[in-house]
């Protein structure tokens, strides 16, 4: 929300999809540069776009590492000036853990 326009909608959606839960953030934001979105799962980096909005670059990385250690995967689109949709998917149902 906070690289979003003040009253911006932000979309979430959780579905199930066969034994996968698959949840989507879609943004109409700044957007990622392209050669900042493979440094985003390093600690503390951050876009080069942010400007003075606030953070730690730690929340992709958290999060890629929290699906990771749940056997699951995130992707990540953007596009600069269009936004950003962040995917997690997760094997839940269905299957012995």
């Amino acid at each position: 929300m906070k690289y979003s326009e003040a009253g911006a909608t932000v979309h979430f959606l959780a579905e199930r999809n066969g034994f996968d839960a698959v949840c989507v953030i879609h943004d109409h934001g700044i957007g990622i540069p392209e050669e900042d979105q493979q440094q985003l799962f390093k600690a503390f980096h951050r876009g080069s776009n942010v400007g003075t909005r606030p953070g730690t670059g730690l929340g992709l990385l958290l999060v890629n590492r929290c699906a990771d250690l749940h056997g699951g995967k995130l992707q990540l689109n953007s596009k600069i000036g269009e936004g950003t949709t962040v995917t997690v998917r997760l094997s839940v149902f269905g299957r012995n853990l």
